[in-house]
């Protein structure tokens, strides 16, 4: 738990202000309040630190809570690689390995990247059953929550040289779904 966690459960029971510490495993016996325990803490990044309520002493059930900084906290969240849950249609990565796997996605369909920005990866094709000059596609990646990531896209049928038209009957958003399918398959 961090500090305002533990600061919240201490309001919300209406307890003293009396911690007991254990640190690097060796309970402390002296009795601190929470600002000491959190100056012990910040002191002390790398170092183990549980903590208990005074009030527990006498309890032989009562547990040691483990004492972590925000930053403990962040660093454990972020996640190794992309992994898609499909119950929340979303991603749990971060943007640059959002940003990596859109591209290879792309490349795995046999498309081009074109441009690359933050939450933005561009990409065209080869001649395409509606356009000689193919079709231009954007995978748009939106930071949802931290580390949860909701992916969209458009496209559009390219008209180049002396090419007069080009007709979309869907396939411009065809291909932005099969990069996005791709991405989904590739995260799990």
């Amino acid at each position: 738990m961090t500090y305002d966690e533990i600061l919240s459960w201490q309001y919300a029971n209406g307890v003293e202000d009396e911690w007991l510490l254990a640190v690097g495993g060796n309970p402390s016996p002296h009795i601190k309040n929470l600002l000491e325990a959190k100056a012990i803490k910040d002191n002390a990044p790398q170092s183990q630190i549980h903590i208990m309520h005074a009030s527990s002493l006498d309890d032989s059930n009562a547990e040691w809570i483990i004492f972590e900084s925000h930053e403990e906290i962040y660093a454990q969240s972020i996640p190794d690689c992309p992994t898609y849950h499909e119950e929340l249609d979303s991603f749990n990565a971060t943007m640059e390995q959002m940003v990596n796997l859109a591209q290879r996605a792309i490349q795995e369909r046999g498309y081009s990247v074109t441009s690359v920005g933050h939450g933005f990866v561009a990409f065209e094709t080869g001649i395409t059953w509606g356009s000689w000059s193919g079709v231009s596609g954007s995978i748009s990646i939106e930071e949802e929550d931290d580390f949860w990531f909701a992916v969209d896209g458009g496209g559009k049928q390219n008209v180049r040289g002396g090419q007069i038209a080009a007709f979309d009957f869907g396939e411009a958003a065809g291909r932005v779904k099969k990069v996005i399918s791709t991405m989904k398959a590739m995260a799990q």
